[in-house]
Parts: structure tokens; sequence; C-alpha cells
């Protein structure tokens, strides 16, 4: 098991996310030894903010091919660490895995 860091939610509460072991550096340690580890340094949506320029990018150029498609899929791997926030990962290491999928409505 990795370790345990706090992200805050917007509008109050946390969510923990599990982070490989070592990437907590940096983040404000809350409980040494005990189960969460430390708690990062920007909020979880915060996090997620800073990838969602690329992933709007990607979602755009695809959705402009000539001709449509009648279904496109993407799948994303969001890596998160508690200093960095969230950042695009390789599927297989990442702590979120993202499907996003469009169907032609004509």
């Amino acid at each position: 098991m990795g370790q345990l860091v706090e992200f805050a939610l917007r509008g109050g509460g946390t969510v923990l996310v599990e982070i490989e072991a070592g990437a907590a550096s940096g983040a404000d340690v809350s409980s040494p030894g005990g189960p969460i580890t430390g708690q990062a340094a920007t909020s979880f949506e915060e996090a997620l903010d800073k990838i969602r320029p690329a992933i709007e990018r990607v979602v755009g150029s695809l959705a402009s091919l000539e001709p449509q498609p009648d279904e496109f899929s993407i799948e994303l791997g969001i890596g998160m660490t508690a200093t960095l926030g969230a950042f695009i990962s390789i599927p297989g290491a990442s702590n979120l895995h993202l499907t996003l999928t469009w169907k032609n409505r004509s």
C-alpha cells in the first residue's frame, strides 16, 4: 500500500488519495506513522483543474474530426501527488482512471 494523502474538497470535507510511497514529500505531515501521511498543498478540485485544459483540448480536437465518428472514447490515467496535484499519467500507474465517451446524437 502507498501513502494516504488528504485533499480538501471545495465546500467542505476531504477525500483521501493513495499515492506512491515517497510522493508525499513536501506535504504537511499530519500524523507521522499513522494512516494519513500528509495533507495536499491544494484542494482536490484545484489539483484536477491543472489537467482540465489538456483534456478539453483533446476532446475539442477529436470532436472536430470529419467525418464525425459515431462514437469516440478517451481513457486517461490521472496521477496525483501531495505537492504537484494532478497530472496525466500512464494508465496502469495512475491514481484515477477516467473514461469519457461521446455518442453521435444524430
